[in-house]
């Protein structure tokens, strides 16, 4: 099967050569968990100014031909993503916030010549403030969700069951 990929940076399309895909695939990925109207509302709504609600919605015509079916790749990103900000907003809210922070922590480059037990060091500690971000978001998404009363009661329940009587 071949995958034909346009690439922004050489400005051409290039054609690639991978293995057969699943024909389930297809049908689950061409799937839409939103209709259109919903998907643009969604966009409409977001607190962002014109210009980027229109490259927001450029995101969601870009397509990838497979073989004979095209896929819309834009419109899958966009979806799951808004999906997983209406469903768990304090984990995207750290996952934002630990990338900004981490953004702030340098590079372990010294005009120019990496020392590179400062770069691993700072590497390190970029992920270690993401997760730790992203952590906080979702223990607070599980407190205040019916995932995380399901979680609660799943967990009392076993502890029930392995008390001795």
């Amino acid at each position: 099967m071949q995958l034909e990929l346009f690439d922004f940076e050489e400005d051409e399309i290039k054609v690639y050569k991978v293995p057969k895909l699943p024909e389930d695939f297809f049908m689950n990925f061409t799937e839409n968990n939103m209709s259109d109207s919903a998907l643009k509302r969604a966009i409409d709504n977001l607190a962002l100014t014109a210009d980027q609600k229109a490259m927001i919605s450029r995101i969601s015509s870009f397509t990838v031909n497979v073989g004979q079916v095209i896929l819309s790749i834009g419109r899958k990103i966009l979806e799951l993503s808004l999906l997983f900000f209406k469903k768990f907003p304090a984990t995207s809210f750290g996952l934002v916030v630990g990338l900004v922070v981490s953004s702030f922590i340098p590079a372990g480059n010294i005009r120019g010549w990496a020392i590179p037990v400062i770069s691993s060091l700072s590497a390190l500690a970029k992920k270690i403030i993401v997760l730790f971000a992203v952590g906080l978001g979702m223990r607070e998404d599980l407190r205040n969700t019916t995932l995380g009363n399901t979680i609660s009661v799943a967990t009392a329940n076993i502890r029930k069951s392995m008390e001795i009587n």
